[in-house]
């Protein structure tokens, strides 16, 4: 920092010389040391303010970049677990249902996807209780998930038998 204030006093000397000499009345201005550091931080901090400036709005675009891929990411998660499904991967189905369910809960599709899940896997206690949750969180799903409930309870009394 030394060498930037006498790098400063350097100047602003060279800029009153040459000043003085285009004059024909010689005058010298001498900055102080308290100016000399004063200008010194004054050009700091603007190219600080500069480089903090770049970098959030380098930040911003980030995370609208990162907003954009999520919503991608529960559209690919869904028809990845349809697909999983569809194909008798029950394990990777289930593991993409409650993915989704985790980080979107309000994507209710994947509630009842994922207590299908359970049914197919015989596990009918968790798949019974993700139902009745769906139906109290959303009574759009309500005449769906009562349809798989009465499954659930068709393949216990068989099983019981």
């Amino acid at each position: 920092m030394e060498n930037n204030i006498n790098s400063s006093q350097n100047t602003a000397e060279k800029v009153n010389n040459s000043l003085s000499s285009s004059h024909t009345k010689k005058t010298k201005v001498k900055i102080s040391k308290a100016e000399a550091i004063a200008n010194f931080f004054k050009e700091k901090s603007s190219s600080i303010i500069f480089f903090l400036y770049n970098r959030f709005e380098i930040v911003k675009k980030e995370i609208d970049i990162i907003k954009d891929k999520s919503k991608n990411l529960l559209e690919t998660n869904y028809k990845l677990g349809l697909k999983h499904l569809e194909n008798g991967n029950i394990g990777d189905a289930t593991f993409r249902f409650k993915f989704i369910k985790k980080f979107w809960p309000h994507h209710y599709d994947s509630h009842y996807q994922l207590a299908y899940c359970y049914f197919l896997q015989n596990r009918f206690a968790r798949s019974k209780k993700i139902l009745e949750d769906l139906i109290n969180i959303d009574t759009n799903s309500k005449d769906k998930a009562l349809q798989l409930i009465k499954r659930i309870e068709d393949k216990q009394v068989i099983r019981n038998n």
